[in-house]
């Protein structure tokens, strides 16, 4: 038999191929036409799909967003991003493999979870080995024996650090490749968080979704080596960012600050947590050990001058970020933090070039759109009505869900309408936008609570 017409016989198998109970895939043979065949000769047929006619149904139907929402019982993932450009709209079959290994491993579900999330975002994958060992083989793994395993760990952090919508997917796909060739390896689950956590800053992916699957990925490597540093990070940036447990999160990066003293990318993230916070000269402190530990990581050096703005020292900022795009032309944090620091100088036209340039890189075609329209504009009407149309049209956006409301809240406080900044940014903050978190020191929006 040929590996596209694969059988899945039985309601029960069906249902695990979808994770779904039983009675739902039996209404969508009636209500979606789920292609089910049964075999003659009996009132009561056995039932089975072919595996290529259940992929065709599920990406070419699919299912809908309200019937798929992540939650700790439900695991039907939304595809891999194939595009670096745009969020996916169709959805991939899940390996029939993953669905037998979930299925005999019910009694660590949060480990099982964070496992699935790891394979599954390995969408042309077609055989997964085994988990049970997982549970069989006692003690905290934190690299593997593997030599592939670890080639594809090595390969996925070396995409990871790049930075970049289309780097940091390719990543997701090696850090699956190498769990599941070693499916104890606890560091391949925190790359895999890591990847998530950036992607939706670099990327265009929605913050549930990918806060979602690092926080399963996280839980497995936690599961698996308790103190395993990158996961104490991963575990208080979710905690900070994601579930705005302030104090719980600043602890626990203390905690990974401790276990591991020379680890740049813990002081980093704690950098930036402590500058939100307003503790501007700890954030400082924490920004500068990173950056003397890995003088040469261009998103140490961006948020440094993110940090330097926070903290009122604009002139500096400018400075630093300037050095880090002459450096390094494509990081796309460093093109958001310039922009809002050359605008707070006077300089419209960098504000303009700049946030054009952070939008085209993470691939926001919206945003993009909303600064080139902004520059035809103030070659016409200046400073002042340029930054009120372009505050308009970011409400706008917003308001359709095409635009975060925190960022048409910064724009309308760039244009001084503290009345429509205050409204989007109660929004943002109703919606637990991460970067809603950054309100009070954010040099613009900070200035909306002042009025």
């Amino acid at each position: 038999m040929t590996a596209e017409r694969v059988r899945i016989e039985g309601w029960k198998a069906i249902a695990a191929a979808l994770f779904r109970d039983e009675r739902t895939v039996m209404r969508w043979e009636v209500s979606r036409g789920l292609p089910i065949h049964r075999a003659p000769g009996s009132l009561r047929s056995a039932v089975f799909v072919f595996r290529d006619e259940l992929d065709a149904w599920n990406c070419g139907l699919g299912i809908s967003e309200s019937e798929t929402a992540p939650t700790d019982d439900a695991l039907v993932v939304p595809s891999s991003y194939a595009s670096a450009q745009q969020p996916p709209r169709s959805r991939i079959m899940v390996p029939m493999a993953v669905g037998r290994i979930l299925s005999s491993l019910p009694r660590r579900p949060r480990l099982a979870i964070g496992i699935a999330t790891a394979i599954l975002a390995i969408g042309s994958l077609t055989v997964i080995p085994s988990l049970q060992s997982v549970w069989a083989s006692p003690g905290p793994t934190i690299g593997s024996n593997d030599s592939e395993a670890n080639d594809l760990y090595m390969r996925g952090r070396h995409l990871w650090a790049q930075r970049t919508p289309a780097s940091l997917q390719a990543s997701i796909g090696l850090f699956g490749q190498s769990i599941a060739r070693d499916p104890r390896n606890a560091a391949a689950y925190t790359g895999l968080a890591d990847a998530y956590l950036l992607i939706r800053e670099f990327g265009t992916v929605p913050d549930g979704e990918a806060f979602t699957r690092a926080d399963s990925a996280t839980n497995a490597a936690l599961s698996l080596s308790p103190t395993l540093p990158s996961a104490l990070r991963a575990r208080a940036f979710i905690d900070f960012w994601w579930k705005h447990q302030d104090d719980n999160a600043l602890a626990e990066f203390s905690r990974a600050v401790a276990v591991a003293p020379n680890d740049a990318q813990t002081h980093h993230w704690y950098a930036t947590a402590l500058g939100v916070v307003g503790q501007h000269e700890a954030a400082l402190r924490e920004i500068d050990i990173a950056r003397n530990l890995d003088p040469e990581q261009v998103a140490i050096l961006a948020d440094r001058g993110l940090l330097l703005f926070q903290a009122g020292h604009a002139a500096a900022a400018v400075k630093a970020l300037q050095e880090v795009v002459a450096t390094d032309p494509n990081h796309m944090s460093a093109h958001g933090y310039l922009a809002d620091a050359l605008l707070s100088e006077g300089d419209s036209e960098g504000f303009l070039r700049e946030g054009h340039r952070a939008a085209e890189l993470r691939g926001d075609r919206v945003v993009q759109q909303l600064f080139a329209n902004a520059t035809s504009n103030y070659a016409k009407v200046g400073r002042d009505a340029m930054l009120d149309n372009l505050s308009a049209a970011a409400e706008a956006k917003a308001s359709s869900g095409e635009v975060s409301p925190f960022v048409a809240a910064k724009l309308q406080a760039m244009a001084g309408h503290w009345a429509r900044a205050r409204v989007l940014l109660a929004s943002a903050r109703s919606q637990h936008e991460p970067m809603a978190l950054a309100a009070d020191v954010d040099p613009w929006v900070k200035l909306v609570s002042r009025r």
